[in-house]
């Protein structure tokens, strides 16, 4: 809780007028019933419960990585389940619906935990995600910054969609002979999200390009762009005048 103060992340219980404010309840979902009613049949191992909340991915990412060094600073070993589901519309057996990213991106995920690639994990297309209605992200987000500087070896153990909803089981270790990251596995990946969005932007219509340039300018630099800004465009494409 302290690391998560000097991160500016509120982190705890939620009081009794919270709970009915947001309409939460204090029982357990099945993300975390099911991993520790394993957990305890195996043996009775101090357990610590946490929600994955939606914090953007560098947030989520430190929050693991503090995680980490809290343990360190116990001297503690502990393991992380990073429990949840994947796409709920991996097939047409899904109550929810199906669709073509939903087995994308569970594929993608698949892949990427068998090729040890946290990159690959971090730079999954985040409209691909959404429309996947995937649940299990931001939990393995959490735990591929638990390993921020380490090597690791990842595998999957299994995977199965038996109602149209994705169920992965995977490892992540520690890989104390592997070469350890020269680049931050979430920067590399958020610059290749940012690769992604500029090739996109240049072959998109200039209406879609003078507005995601108005609002990136506007929010980020809190500039008004003029007409003579978007002058190449409108050169191009004169009905816009």
């Amino acid at each position: 809780l302290d690391r998560c103060t000097r991160m500016n992340v509120h982190a705890g219980g939620l009081t009794e007028s919270q709970l009915r404010r947001f309409g939460i309840s204090r029982g357990l979902d099945h993300g975390a019933f099911v991993p520790l009613y394993f957990l305890q049949k195996a043996r009775p191992y101090p357990v610590l419960i946490m929600s994955s909340p939606a914090f953007p991915m560098p947030v989520l990412y430190e929050i693991g990585y503090q995680i980490h060094l809290a343990a360190a600073d116990e001297g503690r070993r502990i393991v992380i389940v990073a429990s949840g589901d994947q796409s709920h519309k991996a097939n047409e057996e899904s109550p929810y619906g199906c669709c073509k990213e939903g087995a994308l991106y569970d594929q993608q995920l698949v892949t990427a935990l068998n090729n040890s690639d946290r990159v690959a994990i971090l730079s999954i297309d985040p409209q691909i995600r959404q429309k996947a209605a995937e649940c299990g992200y931001r939990s393995i987000v959490m735990l591929c910054g638990a390993f921020k500087n380490q090597a690791i070896q990842s595998s999957v153990l299994s995977y199965e969609a038996p109602y149209g909803i994705g169920y992965c089981v995977a490892k992540m270790l520690p890989d104390p002979a592997g070469e350890k990251p020269k680049i931050d596995p979430l920067e590399e990946a958020m610059n290749k999200r940012r690769e992604t969005v500029s090739r996109k932007m240049k072959t998109a219509s200039a209406p879609v390009q003078i507005a995601r340039e108005t609002l990136e300018n506007y929010l980020q630099r809190g500039r008004r762009p003029t007409l003579e800004d978007f002058k190449s465009l409108i050169d191009q494409e004169p009905w816009l005048l």
